[in-house]
């Protein structure tokens, strides 16, 4: 067998979020496979963590990310410097000995050293980890992307529902995109003893009879809080000792805690910040059910298959890549986004129901198994980079 490639990775970051979950567990797995390894980040956390896995990684800085129209005046100024800055990293870290690979996963490195790249010898992956509506759409290089994709290998996106996206609004040839669900950590995210789960409880306050609805992700607009805040509401009132927490952080926090307060549930809503990515399974293992009320855009919805990992059942919004992983009624439940009726119809349900309940959570476990699983991606990711 031939030694396995040499692949570089570009990742420009501003938080920690799904993509950089995604570059850490693709960098720590493509290194246990044997690959060469290189990362460039802006974003230190992320370095760091890298790091922390023995990966080789630099930070540069290449411009923020012309999504926005008003990088573009920084864009333009700085090629010259990253066209030059691109070569010489490409140059440093091609191999003679094996396969080389290049990743790109911002809009600004795919324009301008995608052909860079190939005149080096590289083969060419984009990623695209959300949906290209609008940003993509309306963007000023929108011509430039569907030009350059041209030159790539392939264009790797996380649901078919981006990929479905890509065909109809840039026409890019369907056999340059490939689906690669995210993958989860079946060694991470897994059924807790009971025993754990209880004394969690216990130190955070609630009683053995308690229920709890809960939600991970960024407190953002687009996420739909306030239609899960307003459906607890409405349940609190039927359902003894029910609560609700969120993990997370955002700019919508302090308003989210208003609307809490205005509807006298303060007591029973918990805002718990930002949890790290260590904390999240036993998070999700104190739970009864997990809600992404999304309203805007979901590509897929990896804070999903986390929930279903660990035995949970949950119920979404039916946009975006989300259908592509819940089947109503099956392995969860779907609502309409923005339905406070039909969010409490399906909580009140399940609540009301232990013995559905128990079979769909049983069902969401085998989904993610058979078609979640960090490994199945890394099988997919494999086929694509040694083909």
């Amino acid at each position: 067998m031939g030694k396995k490639p040499n692949v570089v990775i570009f990742k420009f970051s501003l938080a920690l979020g799904g993509g950089e979950g995604f570059n850490f567990v693709i960098g720590k797995k493509l290194k246990e496979l044997g690959y060469r390894l290189k990362f460039y980040s802006n974003y230190v956390p992320l370095l760091k963590q890298l790091r922390k896995e023995g990966i080789k990684c630099t930070k540069i800085y290449w411009g923020n990310e012309v999504g926005a129209k008003r990088y573009l005046p920084l864009y333009f100024l700085m090629l010259p410097i990253n066209i030059i800055q691109f070569f010489f990293i490409f140059v440093i870290n091609r191999k003679k000995d094996r396969k080389n690979i290049v990743v790109f996963q911002s809009l600004n490195e795919k324009i301008f050293a995608t052909r860079v790249a190939r005149l080096l010898g590289y083969k060419v992956f984009w990623i695209e980890h959300l949906s290209i509506r609008p940003w993509l759409v309306k963007s000023y290089f929108k011509k430039a992307y569907i030009k350059k994709s041209r030159y790539t290998n392939k264009i790797i996106v996380i649901s078919k529902s981006v990929k479905d996206e890509i065909m109809e609004d840039l026409k890019i040839d369907p056999g340059k995109i490939e689906v690669i669900y995210n993958g989860v950590d079946l060694d991470r995210f897994k059924e807790f003893d009971l025993k754990i789960i209880e004394n969690e409880k216990k130190k955070m306050g609630f009683y053995k009879e308690s229920r709890i609805i809960g939600f991970d992700g960024r407190l953002h607009n687009e996420k739909g809080l306030d239609t899960l805040i307003n459906s607890f509401y409405n349940l609190s009132r039927r359902f003894e000792y029910l609560y609700l927490m969120l993990a997370g952080d955002g700019p919508e926090k302090n308003r989210l805690e208003g609307l809490v307060r205005s509807l006298g549930i303060e007591k029973r809503v918990i805002f718990l910040g930002f949890k790290n990515k260590d904390e999240i399974p036993l998070f999700l293992n104190m739970l009864d059910v997990f809600v992404l009320p999304s309203k805007v855009r979901e590509s897929f919805g990896i804070a999903i298959i986390e929930a279903m990992a660990v035995g949970k059942i949950v119920v979404a919004s039916e946009i975006g890549g989300i259908p592509e992983i819940i089947e109503r009624g099956v392995n969860g439940f779907l609502f309409t986004p923005g339905s406070e009726k039909e969010l409490t119809d399906y909580l009140s349900k399940i609540l009301s129901d232990k013995k559905l309940k128990q079979k769909i959570e049983g069902n969401a476990l085998r989904r993610v198994k058979e078609k979640f699983s960090l490994d199945v991606m890394m099988k997919n990711l494999e086929g694509i980079f040694d083909k």
